[in-house]
């Protein structure tokens, strides 16, 4: 017979062996450096513990939805909350409440507290505000911004930030000192950037960039990019070296406005744009020097990956100096000019791709595997002390 004992044996089972249902809620699901982040934690986060959701407000990338569903993610894509806000916060409603979400992972970052409002809602305990930028908004944003950053830090449960920049910028200087703020990186996985020559030349002969020096980029076609920005050094840097391409990989609301620029600029023929890559690893192996001119940044998981292969990066002094793995990074102001940024270029030499940086992200507590158990821990802890 079933005896008691077996029968609460069995539900403890039970209990155990059924998934925590993790919400990851993002403005898109396209190559930029937030998917990413979301990937590679999911990637490395204890097998069979978590089931995962994808909500995106933009319609996916195709290529990109493909590998997160192939990773065992339930991708959804909901209204836009400037088209139809009520229809897309019941719709996302509906997600948290149909799907028994246990904890709801916000990267809107100062728009985070309407999905906080929406978790706290449909019963969720555990509601995280991720700050992955920061911002400088004019006129009336300005104001508006600092309300909604207070409203991101009372809905949320726990705070989150890529970088000390971020979360000061989200949560306050204090909360950061005060250890409120969970700084968590962007963690990389060194196995999937290490530098591969025979991958390089490779990249190189298929795309005749065998004699070349090429200067690249990674990230979507927007504003905070920059990329107008970048045709420009690459055009002083082209006029001093002809036999120099560029190559743009990503996509986005500009990449037309961008072409039609080089074209204007009768550079298109030594500009690649590439498109969309859910895998950009190839290309950073095709580059010689990384070049990435960003009006803001939380962190920049770009420049990171750039330098884990081994690339010499020069960015603009938006991006947070904890982006430099080694002395290989250079930073700049915007307000220097292309002229300048050029120059700098030039001085700037192919890096020693063979060092191994595997040892550099763990001392700087950028490794994937490290990271990916800290979070898990703090999945757990949230849990548990929302239980109470």
């Amino acid at each position: 017979s079933f005896s008691k004992t077996e029968e609460m044996e069995g539900a403890r089972k039970t209990v155990i062996e059924e998934k925590i249902i993790v919400a990851h809620v993002a403005g898109g699901m396209t190559t930029g450096g937030v998917e990413q982040v979301v990937y590679d934690y999911a990637a490395h986060l204890r097998e069979g513990r978590y089931r995962w959701i994808y909500i995106s407000y933009n319609e996916p990338d195709s290529q990109v939805r493909e590998k997160f569903e192939s990773l065992g993610f339930q991708v959804y894509q909901v209204p836009r909350k400037k088209e139809h806000f009520l229809k897309s916060c019941l719709e996302v409603y509906r997600i948290f409440k149909e799907q028994k979400v246990r904890i709801v992972h916000s990267h809107m970052t100062v728009m985070c507290f309407i999905t906080n409002i929406l978790a706290w809602a449909a019963g969720i305990k555990m509601r995280i505000s991720h700050s992955h930028l920061v911002l400088y908004p004019s006129g009336i944003k300005r104001p508006l911004y600092g309300i909604f950053k207070w409203l991101d830090r009372v809905t949320a449960t726990h705070w989150v930030a890529c970088s000390q920049a971020a979360g000061e910028y989200l949560f306050g200087k204090n909360a950061v000192k005060n250890h409120r703020v969970w700084v968590m990186g962007n963690g990389l996985d060194y196995s999937r950037w290490k530098y591969s020559p025979v991958l390089r030349k490779q990249m190189r002969t298929a795309y005749g960039l065998e004699d070349m020096t090429v200067l690249g980029h990674v990230g979507r076609f927007t504003e905070q990019k920059n990329h107008a920005f970048l045709l420009e050094v690459f055009r002083k840097y082209n006029d001093r070296i002809p036999r120099s391409r560029l190559v743009m990989a990503g996509d986005g609301p500009l990449m037309d406005q961008i072409k039609e620029k080089a074209l204007s600029m009768g550079i298109l023929d030594a500009v690649l744009f590439v498109g969309s890559v859910p895998d950009p690893s190839p290309w950073y192996m095709a580059m010689d020097l990384f070049v990435f001119p960003s009006v803001y940044e939380g962190l920049g998981i770009a420049a990171l990956e750039a330098q884990a292969t081994g690339l010499p990066v020069l960015a603009s002094e938006e991006v947070p100096k904890e982006a430099a793995l080694t002395e290989e990074m250079r930073f700049l102001a915007l307000e220097e000019g292309a002229q300048r940024w050029a120059d700098m270029l030039m001085k700037m030499k192919a890096g020693h791709r063979e060092t191994d940086l595997g040892k550099i992200l763990k001392e700087r507590n950028l490794d994937i595997g490290t990271l990916a158990e800290k979070l898990d821990r703090f999945y757990q802890n949230g849990l548990e002390s929302a239980d109470i």
